[in-house]
């Protein structure tokens, strides 16, 4: 838990703000909403107001049951179709640093609910995310394995697709490379210097076996 909490790309990614719907009415924390000029520490958040949170406030107040997440605009059919059409393709950056952390946290959420005594209408929309729970899944994989394959490539590194890759992604990617580069130093420098050195001693011995004949 405290490395967690002093993870910077932690604190980053749940510094991203999301749009929520109180769901009650929440006094003494109008500080929380940012029209509000005058911060009055008795005043009120009504329900049903819309607000713009931190996602580490938004999910703990959303376990309490005080507000709903609002799901990023991104997560919409449209881009769902193309995740699943080719993933590789999409251009995650855009749309979020922190895209699967973002995502796979806000579904999370949506799926904890309790799923007893629901309607059809709740029931279609726990199916909904679970169906983009199985396509996130599957969109990492598939583009993780896409970066992997082209990490060996130089010339990739120009490649538009690098644009358009989330933070996870990058580090991922960054982290191949230097491997690879550790890798083929090691082979340059090392274990051809090698394979000449055995060489040049294997000729010697032959060289005195001659010799002694």
């Amino acid at each position: 838990m405290l490395n967690k909490f002093w993870d910077l790309k932690e604190i980053l990614m749940t510094s991203e703000e999301m749009e929520v719907i109180l769901e009650t009415d929440l006094e003494g924390v109008d500080f929380l909403d940012k029209s509000n000029a005058n911060h009055n520490s008795v005043s009120k958040i009504k329900d049903q107001s819309k607000l713009k949170l931190p996602l580490w406030i938004s999910t703990s107040l959303r376990k309490k049951g005080w507000l709903s997440i609002t799901p990023p605009k991104y997560l919409t059919q449209k881009f769902y179709n193309l995740l699943q059409a080719d993933p590789v393709i999409a251009d995650l950056r855009s749309k979020t640093k922190y895209f699967y952390d973002i995502c796979l946290t806000f579904i999370s959420i949506e799926l904890s609910n309790n799923v007893n005594n629901i309607n059809n209408n709740e029931r279609n929309e726990i199916q909904y995310w679970k169906n983009w729970q199985k396509c996130l899944i599957t969109t990492v994989i598939k583009r993780h394995f896409f970066l992997l394959q082209n990490s060996f490539n130089v010339l990739f590194e120009n490649q538009k697709i690098l644009k358009m890759i989330c933070n996870s992604e990058k580090e991922f990617y960054e982290k191949l490379v230097n491997n690879n580069k550790k890798t083929k130093y090691y082979i340059e420098n090392y274990l051809n210097n090698n394979n000449s050195l055995e060489n040049e001693q294997e000729t010697k011995v032959i060289g005195k076996r001659r010799k002694t004949k």
